[in-house]
Order: structure tokens, then sequence, then C-alpha cells
């Protein structure tokens, strides 16, 4: 190559580079092989030669081309693992604090990596923005799990999430002696109380469901592709849940709280779900629930003990004094062993 084609392709490969930061996902290889009346097969081979340049350029399914922003200054090329985490630890550290409030650090954070990353990654970013608009219903301090899942499950599901795919996992329902394999298109992965969850649409009950990642013993993602269902909204599918269980009735559920219990009840009932509420001169506090009644909603009640007590229904009522006959019957039981015997 003589002096002179050094100096033109030098300086195609700085206009390039400069075409392709002024006007990120514009400029495909066939519109940029016509802008500089070259071919298709040299445009790609110049991309290759910037990113030997340690520039990483990328491109997205009927899109142009982009450079990730000071992503060159990184040593080495991050892996497709690490571009996970770090796009999925805002959601993850948004979590960890309480009542959805967010640290300007972990903003910060999210910024810096939107800096890094494309526009468009993981859902995860999606969780965290969701979990900003539904009154800081996600919510979990993953720094405290007694828990530890295997990475790369984790790494299975974050992709299919990703790449649309659909997941095929054994999955342990609550009560089961062996699990079940399931096949899910998966929506989003959510931490809540100490542990991850996955909500995705379920073949098998042709409905969205949420799965405790724990209980998944493996996970595969298919090459089979699925099309999100755009009028699915996560802070909607929550709504009607404590947390995040879905599984019960739904019923109206009258409370009272006591009034040595009422201020820790009235900071930690969840408010989408309150449909009345009233504050009694004795110090008392009465709240109407709209809830699913299941194992979520009565741990809840439980944890305040003597300091609480469902009105109605009654069939609720029944169920919630049956619970605390089985836990005074234990006590019992204990009390009436010989001493020296537990």
């Amino acid at each position: 190559m003589s002096a002179s084609q050094t100096v033109r392709f030098a300086s195609r490969l700085f206009d390039l580079v400069n075409l392709i930061v002024t006007n990120p996902k514009l400029y495909t290889a066939p519109r940029l092989a016509e802008h500089f009346h070259v071919s298709v097969r040299t445009i790609r081979r110049d991309i290759r030669l910037i990113e030997d340049l340690g520039i990483r350029v990328e491109s997205e399914p009927g899109g142009g081309y982009f450079i990730m922003r000071d992503l060159q200054r990184i040593p080495g090329i991050l892996t497709e693992d690490e571009r996970a985490v770090l796009d999925i630890m805002p959601a993850l550290l948004h979590a960890s604090l309480p009542h959805g409030r967010v640290h300007p650090l972990v903003d910060t954070y999210r910024r810096a990596v939107e800096k890094l990353l494309p526009e468009k990654s993981l859902p995860a970013r999606q969780v965290a923005d969701e979990s900003l608009s539904t009154e800081g219903r996600i919510i979990a301090d993953l720094s405290r799990s007694p828990h530890q899942t295997d990475d790369r499950l984790l790494f299975e599901i974050l992709f299919a999430i990703r790449a649309c795919r659909i997941l095929e996992m054994d999955y342990v329902k609550i009560g089961a002696s062996a699990p079940e394999t399931r096949m899910v298109n998966p929506y989003y992965l959510v931490p809540w109380h100490n542990s991850l969850y996955l909500i995705g649409f379920c073949h098998l009950r042709q409905a969205f469901r949420t799965f405790k990642i724990l209980r998944i013993r493996r996970a595969k993602c298919l090459a089979q592709t699925f099309e999100r269902d755009a009028r699915f909204s996560l802070g909607e599918f929550l709504k009607s849940a404590w947390g995040i269980d879905q599984s019960g009735p739904r019923v109206e559920v009258h409370v009272r709280f006591a009034p040595l219990v009422a201020h820790y009840a009235q900071e930690d009932v969840r408010r989408h779900s309150i449909l009345r509420e009233v504050y009694l001169a004795d110090g008392s506090y009465e709240v109407w629930f709209r809830v699913h009644w299941n194992w979520e909603f009565l741990r809840f009640v439980l944890q305040y003990g003597g300091g609480v007590e469902v009105l109605e229904p009654l069939e609720v009522r029944d169920q919630v004094r049956e619970e605390i006959l089985r836990m005074s019957g234990l006590y019992k039981k204990i009390d009436e062993a010989p001493q020296g015997v537990t």
C-alpha cells in the first residue's frame, strides 16, 4: 500500500468512526458502503480493524452500527456474563433499599452502566424502572440472603430474557416431591424478600406465573423465540398480590391492629392493597384490604401476634384461628412433656 493509499485508508477509518459516533444506529453496512463508495465487504473489514484498535462497535438486528461509549477505555473485552451482571446490578441494588427509596449512588451507578452498555439490553433495567413506579413493591435485601443459586442457572435465565427465547426448566412446587418440566416465556427477574423470582408466561397454565429461582432445579435457554406481549405490565401484574405470590382467592379482609403495634403495621402495609383505613381514638388502626388469601398474607398477619385481629370475612377469621390453635397446641405439648423431655 502506497503512502497516499495509507493516508486515504486512515482517513476513511477516522471518518467511519466519526460517522458512527455522531449518528448511532443510523448507518448500516450497505449505507456506509454507499457513503464511502466501497463494498459492504470492505466496510465490514474496516469495522473489524476498528475493533482491533480497542473500539467496540455494535449493531442490532435491522439497525445500524453504534459505538459503546467509553468501553474502549476498559482493558479487555467484557464477556456476555460480565455484561449481563453489569446490566442487572442496578435492579438488584435498587431492590436492596427499603420502600423503594433510591440512594444517589445507585442512580449514579445506573447512569454509568447506561454509558457503557447499549440502550436496549437486558429487561432487568425495566424491572428497576417499573419498581420505581409501583410504590416500592419490588423490594429485597439480597446482601443478607442466606441462599446460594447456581450462577449458570441464573445466566441461562438472563440470556433467555434478553434474547426472548423460551426457557425449559424443572420446577418444584411447594409440597411436591419431584420437579416438573415447564416451558416458560421469561419476562422479568424480580428480587423480593431475600429471594429472586422469575415472572413469565407459563405454557402449561397458559397464564403469567411467578417462579421462585431457588425451586428451579434446571434451566435451559432454547433456540425457539417468542414475542413479548406488549400489553403485559409488571406493575399491573403485581398489583393483585400482597407481595409477589398471586395464588389463592382474592378476598376483602378487615383487620384491626392494637395500639401497641398500630404504628408498625402502618409502616408495613402494602398501600396498593388498601381499600379503606381508620385511625381510632384509642390508638388502634383498622384497615380493609383486597388481597390474595395465601401464606404470604397469613405470615404478615401472624407476625403481630396478639396485637392483630382479623374481623372479616368469617372464613378467613376461622382459618387464622385454626392456625393459632395449631401453634398453641405445639407449645401445650412442650408444657405437658415430662421435665427434661422436649
